[in-house]
């Protein structure tokens, strides 16, 4: 029964994004689809940089490991989470990519399980886009009351994210709410939410993986250092 009840959500799930997203788009026109189209450049991009200047900054000066070392170790790891949308069911490989890298099993089984389970960096930063992007499209404005309680919520919302494909929009809601933004404006997000998803696993695995090698760099210093 449970198995089809799933079923039936998965069919008529495109109906309700559909009837949810209808009304701004019927306002807006195909103005929307480019506004869309600038949000994920904006998130994808974001993230990037987001692991450039922290990730990837810390695995080569406290890690001391060469940043194309690193990208090379957590391919696989990449592949599955890519694909899958959630860190979690990459964890298998990623212990194995993070022994790869030099990481022993003592940190990583305490930094990629605790990792998996509450760090969700890229979800973070796609929600903050999502509000003021929504706040932006319904023409709400957002007084910096507003933004820090959004951004308290968010902090909290952010380590409660299920590890399961666009678990960030559900949990979107209670942010725009405190932010006063349309919750209906989540119908218009589900729909583009698969290429930012994808990324926000890369990011949460990047996260994951580079606390494990700074850990291991910091406190379990072999003196095997590489270069870039």
């Amino acid at each position: 029964m449970f198995i089809r009840l799933i079923g039936w959500i998965l069919w008529t799930a495109p109906v309700g994004v559909f009837a949810l997203a209808s009304p701004a788009v019927a306002q807006m026109g195909l103005s929307l689809l480019a506004s869309l189209a600038v949000l994920v450049v904006t998130v994808v991009i974001g993230l990037f940089v987001f692991m450039a200047l922290f990730y990837l900054t810390a695995v080569r000066f406290w890690g001391r490991k060469g940043i194309g070392q690193f990208i090379r170790g957590v391919a696989a790891t990449y592949v599955i989470g890519v694909s899958t949308t959630s860190s979690v069911a990459s964890l298998p490989v990623m212990f194995q990519d993070a022994a790869t890298l030099g990481v022993s099993p003592t940190v990583s089984s305490l930094v990629l399980s605790l990792g998996a389970a509450i760090n969700r960096a890229g979800s973070a930063l796609f929600q903050a886009a999502a509000v003021v992007f929504l706040a932006a499209l319904y023409g709400v404005s957002l007084p910096a009351s507003a933004l820090m309680s959004a951004g308290a919520v968010g902090f909290l919302v952010a380590m409660s994210v299920a590890p399961v494909p666009s678990a960030s929009i559900v949990t979107l809601a209670p942010i725009l709410e405190v932010a006063g933004v349309p919750v209906a404006g989540l119908g218009i997000l589900l729909g583009i939410d698969r290429i930012p998803d994808m990324f926000r696993s890369a990011t949460n695995i990047t996260g994951h993986v580079a606390a494990a090698v700074t850990e291991e760099g910091m406190f379990n210093v072999t003196g095997n250092e590489t270069s870039f």
